[in-house]
């Protein structure tokens, strides 16, 4: 088949030498081409693309190509649903809330094909989307990370966002608006409504808090409380076995952006540190793979449970119901709180044994029901759809790559700058 992918990427660089390719996306991109299909991948750093025409050079370089399926991470890709036919696949790997194009869905939701990796998205694309349940696939993620026999750099190793900053501080909007105690005190009741059910929307939220002045209301923004409960919770729980010897990898706000937790901003390492070998490499090379859960994890969990899983590193994880669901027989230790992550950080490093077993366990489990394989067995019967084409069989596919989004536009803004000022020198 002829397949289009697009993705958000946050670590695309000017230069032609990196594609910026995260490693999930990697293990999907390189699973399709080795079954003989041809793959066209755009990649954009905008990691929303709303209400966009696309650009005419791409759209007649996708036409050219002439596409069997699309797969659009995140809906990260310009409205296409009246320009071709073919199948359309939105795939999360966030949640529905953060999908391009949110009123182009709504107008035609029974254009897409929707995989989720939690049983709250297949609700939320009801509620939000119309989308009929018959559409949506339940997938988990998997992983294309082998395990290695390497030298132990690090006792832990976390490789995630840190998701605040200046640029994301609702807090300090809410401040400018010089509230009223009473204002204040209704903000918090609000917020605190919303760390515990992060799914409800504003009205729902309101009706469980109960009596929030519309002035409150005006500062509200869901998404950046989301964002900012996140790396809240992220620095709390890394801050607590930063001591026992972790190293972070992720966004250079962990650097810049916490200069409460010195001991926490002194584990960051600058190394840019995205692919599937870069993490495949960091977890072999560590005891303990941490994950702290977005707040948008309900259920689920991200790719990154995987990785750390079929690598020689112990997975140390929140608890989400999802586990039980996948991992049960495993008897892997969950933490609540930020104490609990560093006690069973301290067994784990103190019993080798213990931490032996939890990785075998691990890794038999990835291998039997978490590659792959058992994705595409999923994608073909939700999609009616092979992957697997007699007349290629054996052979590797094509894979084309194109840099969209902010590249793009700059690329194209200093070719017009470059126009017009020949044209002034000519005039």
């Amino acid at each position: 088949m002829n397949i289009v992918i697009s993705l958000f990427s946050p670590v695309v660089k000017q230069e032609s030498d990196s594609k910026g390719v995260l490693c999930f996306y990697e293990g999907v991109i390189n699973s399709l081409s080795k079954l003989g299909n041809r793959v066209f991948v755009h990649i954009t750093s905008d990691f929303n693309i709303e209400n966009s025409e696309i650009p005419e050079t791409l759209l007649r370089e996708i036409e050219d190509f002439n596409p069997d399926l699309f797969i659009l991470f995140n809906n990260t890709f310009y409205e296409i649903p009246s320009r071709f036919t073919c199948p359309i696949v939105i795939w999360e790997v966030d949640s529905p809330a953060y999908y391009s194009n949110k009123e182009v869905i709504r107008k035609s939701p029974s254009r897409y094909k929707f995989i989720v990796c939690q049983e709250e998205s297949i609700a939320e694309l009801k509620e939000y989307y119309g989308v009929d349940k018959k559409n949506v696939l339940l997938c988990p993620f998997f992983t294309e990370v082998q395990a290695e026999k390497m030298e132990n750099a690090t006792n832990i190793v976390f490789i995630g966002s840190f998701f605040g900053g200046n640029s994301i501080n609702p807090f300090a909007d809410f401040w400018k608006t010089n509230p009223s105690q009473d204002e204040v005190l209704a903000y918090k009741r609000l917020l605190s409504v919303y760390a515990q059910n992060p799914h409800l929307n504003i009205e729902e939220l309101v009706s469980r808090a109960g009596n929030i002045p519309e002035s409150v209301l005006q500062s509200v923004h869901l998404v950046k409380w989301e964002t900012s409960l996140s790396a809240f919770n992220r620095v709390k729980t890394l801050s607590a076995v930063a001591d026992l010897g972790i190293t972070i990898y992720g966004t250079r706000t962990w650097a810049v952006g916490n200069y409460l937790e010195p001991w926490l901003t002194l584990s960051y390492n600058p190394r840019l540190l995205y692919t599937l070998k870069h993490n495949q490499d960091a977890y072999n090379s560590a005891k303990i793979g941490i994950n702290i859960n977005h707040l948008q994890a309900r259920s689920g969990f991200s790719w990154r449970v995987c990785d750390i899983m079929a690598s020689n590193a112990c997975l140390v994880s929140e608890y989400r119901p999802n586990f039980d669901k996948y991992f049960a027989d495993i008897g892997l230790p969950y933490f609540d709180n930020p104490y609990d992550a560093r006690t069973i950080c301290k067994q784990l490093l103190t019993d080798e044994n213990y931490r032996l077993d939890l990785v075998r366990a691990s890794q038999q489990v990835i291998d039997k029901n978490f590659r792959f394989a058992n994705v595409q067995c999923l994608l073909e019967q939700f999609l009616d759809m092979s992957f697997i084409s007699p007349s290629t069989e054996g052979q590797e596919g094509e894979v084309i790559y194109r840099i969209g989004g902010k590249l793009s536009f700059l690329k194209r803004l200093k070719k017009k700058i470059k126009k017009y000022s020949k044209k002034l020198k000519h005039s």
